[in-house]
This record gives C-alpha cells, structure tokens and sequence, in this order.
C-alpha cells in the first residue's frame, strides 16, 4: 500500500510540476515578446531556464531535505532524457528538422565544453562548495553570448495573448512559480520514500524517474515548436537547459549540501551523459559540413540512434541493478 500511495504521489507530482511549468513558461514568453526578443533568444534563455527549473526546484528540495544525490541524477538524467528522449522524439515526429548553423558554430561548444568542465570538477568523487562555485562561475559566459546574440537570425513573433496586462503577466508568472516549487517538493519527498520502499537508491530514482519526469516540460515546448516551426527555438532549448543542468541544477547540492559520490556516477552515468551529448554534436556538425547553406537538417535516422541508445542505456542500468 504504501509503495503504492509514493508511486501516485511520485506521479502526480510530475504531472503538477510538468502542468506549472508549461503555464510558467507560457507566461514567460509573453513577457519576452514585450521586450522584442527573437525566438532564438527566447529558446536560449527563457525556455531553456524555465524548462530547467522543476530541475533546479527539486535540486534545492533534495539538497534542503538531505537527498543531494537525487539532485546530481536529476540533472545527469535530466541531460540524457533532453537528448535521448526529448530531441529524439521531436525529430522523429518531424519530416524535416531545421537547425540555424549559427547555433552550430556559436553555442554547442559552449555546451561540450561545460559538460567537460562538469566531469572534470566530479572526477575527484566529490561535489563540494568550491565545485558548486567554480559551475556558477562559468555561467556568466554562456548567459553573456545570449544576450549579446539576442536579435541574431530570428524576428520577434507575435505575442499569444497581447491582451493581457503587463500587471496580470507578472502576478501570474509569480503564482506559477509558486506552484513549481510546491510540486518540486512533494516528487522529491514522494520520489525519496519511493526509493526507501523498493530499496533503490536515491540517485537512481533521481536518474530516471524524477530526470523523465521534470523534462516533460522540455518535451511539450520542444514539441509545440516543431508544429510551429520554431526549430531555432526547439535546439536552443534544449542546449540550454543542458547548460543550466549543468551549472545550476548540479552545483546546487555542492552550495547546499555538499556529498561523496559513488564511482559508477562519474564513469558510468556522467560518462553515458558525455558520450551522448558528443554524439548529438558529432550528428549536428556532420550535417552541418554535408550542408551547403546557413540551414542544417537533421533526419529522423539520427532521432532513431538517439532513442535507441537512450533505450540500451537504461537498459543496463536497471538490469545492473536486478
């Protein structure tokens, strides 16, 4: 019964978080229309932080409620899920995926070279206070390049609801706020006592079930994009949640709640994290040398790849632990 009733409350809580980040985000866009903003930009830096913020939520629930190692497998897991899963699916739901080569040559190094930076500070098997600050640090970058990009390509698009008062957007940006932090807090609990009741581990419910559950958001963006055409808005997401997975979500239980990390974390997750990530580079920069114009397409071979070795990946993972 009570494995049950952490399953639901697990689950629902998913639902609430992915229910009030979508909104938050929706709200969020608006707000950017009225600052005149390109779709790239939003994608870079509204969604990609709103799409990351269940992650950061249940990082300082877990930190606060002594469950760090939940937080550093949400955002390994959360990482893998965005490529594996979110971009996979998106492409393969998609005739025809455009990428803007500018996102190419400007922003995924800064992704490849932050997810190095990542491995390097977790090699030791610790994450502490200095690590969480030298992650922090790097942030400033990435968020400099964004906004100095931020009416590069694209033209800002119309606002979905210009009727509502700049007064209402930020109260209710406010409320939905709210609203994620308070389900951020009920999966982490609920997520805890589900691994106490079937004796898995923490990190491994953060890895796969809390990391699937906090990038449905990104999912729901990314797939509302496509039908919108929004592909710059679509990678910029993701590759900028991945950036703010990476330095925000994880330095957060080293700020807060600093931890050992078990050996298999770093050279076998964060290295299946690495390892997909420079494939989903590898797949982008060969379409990109193989294209002769300032747009690059991704076929739905390469989401196939991507799901599939998600698939293996997780494979192993829960078979190992069986």
């Amino acid at each position: 019964m009570d494995i049950l009733f952490y399953l639901t409350l697990t689950l629902a809580s998913i639902v609430g978080l992915t229910w009030s980040a979508d909104r938050l985000i929706g709200v969020g866009i608006q707000i950017s229309h009225r600052l005149k903003t390109s779709p790239m930009f939003i994608g870079f830096t509204v969604l990609a932080f709103g799409t990351s913020l269940p992650e950061i939520m249940v990082s300082i629930s877990g930190s606060l409620q002594d469950a760090g190692i939940l937080a550093v497998g949400n955002a390994i897991g959360s990482n893998l899920a965005n490529i594996g899963l979110v971009f996979a699916i998106t492409i393969i739901a998609t005739t025809a995926f455009v990428v803007p080569s500018v996102i190419l040559r400007r922003y995924l190094p800064i992704f490849l070279g932050v997810t190095i930076w990542g491995g390097i500070l977790l090699w030791d098997l610790h994450l502490t206070v200095w690590d969480g600050l030298l992650l922090l640090a790097v942030l400033p970058l990435p968020l400099w390049i964004f906004l100095r990009d931020m009416h590069l390509l694209d033209t800002p698009s119309t606002p979905s609801s210009p009727h509502n008062s700049s007064r209402m957007i930020y109260i209710w940006f406010i409320l939905f706020l709210i609203l994620v932090n308070g389900s951020s807090q009920v999966l982490v609990w609920g997520a805890s006592r589900l691994a106490l009741e079937l004796n898995v581990s923490d990190f491994l419910i953060g890895l796969s079930v809390v990391a699937i559950g906090t990038s449905l958001p990104e999912l729901a963006v990314s797939i509302s994009g496509v039908r919108s055409r929004q592909y710059s808005m679509v990678i910029g997401n993701i590759i900028g949640s991945n950036i703010f997975n990476l330095l925000i979500v994880m330095a957060i239980p080293g700020l807060l709640a600093p931890l050992t990390l078990e050996t298999q974390i770093v050279q076998r997750d964060y290295i299946a994290m690495a390892v997909l990530s420079g494939l989903f580079a590898i797949i982008l920069y060969y379409r990109y040398w193989r294209s002769d114009g300032e747009q690059v397409q991704i076929t739905r071979v390469h989401g196939i790849v991507l799901l599939l070795l998600y698939v293996i990946y997780y494979g192993v993972i829960f078979n190992h632990v069986r």
